[in-house]
């Protein structure tokens, strides 16, 4: 009856323990550093076993990609992650008793100040949403669902609210492009 596509999106407030998980997932990198930690963007992603528990069945996603990635919040609001992932298969009626979850109980993150760099500009905007597009493309050969995961080219946009004053006016009145792998910086606290 039609191609079986595997997905969803899960909407969640981490914690900065539960993003040390999810941010290599999303961008399919390693984490290096420590305390900050950093991630960088690879060609391939990491693939995961997704476990949902929807109280009256269970289900394991096998082969699971991070189709695009959005963070957004407000100042003095909670960090607001949504993934839409894409899986490869889906079992059923798997016993709940057999997951051994991790305890990441920790608090989540609260959006409290932002800096951003564009150049020799610093803005400090009061919200902002991150989004990550991992552009998988569905490809379906012979077969009724996908064989593999394929990445196409990785999209990354960043939106943020600032007042305007004189320095977002230099901004708007660059001539010259912001390109290279240090043009803009955003940091979080």
């Amino acid at each position: 009856n039609g191609l079986r596509r595997i997905g969803g999106s899960i909407r969640m407030t981490p914690s900065a323990q539960e993003m040390r998980v999810l941010l290599p997932w999303i961008m399919g990198g390693v984490e290096t550093g420590g305390n900050p930690y950093a991630y960088t963007l690879k060609e391939s992603l990491l693939s995961a076993l997704v476990f949902v528990n929807r109280i009256s069945e269970t289900f394991f996603y096998s082969g699971c990609c991070v189709k695009s990635a959005s963070f957004s919040s407000s100042q003095g609001q909670l960090l607001v992650v949504t993934l839409n992932i894409v899986g490869l298969t889906e079992t059923t009626d798997v016993p709940a008793s057999i997951v051994a979850i991790t305890d990441l109980s920790s608090t989540p993150w609260v959006f409290m100040d932002c800096s951003v760099s564009l150049g020799s500009y610093t803005l400090q905007p009061k919200n902002f949403e991150l989004t990550i597009e991992n552009n998988i493309e569905d490809r379906f050969l012979f077969g009724l669902t996908m064989p593999a995961i394929v990445t196409g080219s990785r999209i990354v946009t960043f939106k943020c609210r600032v007042p305007f004053d004189s320095t977002l006016a230099a901004i708007y009145n660059l001539t010259g492009n912001l390109i290279g792998p240090n043009a803009a910086t955003v940091t979080f606290t």
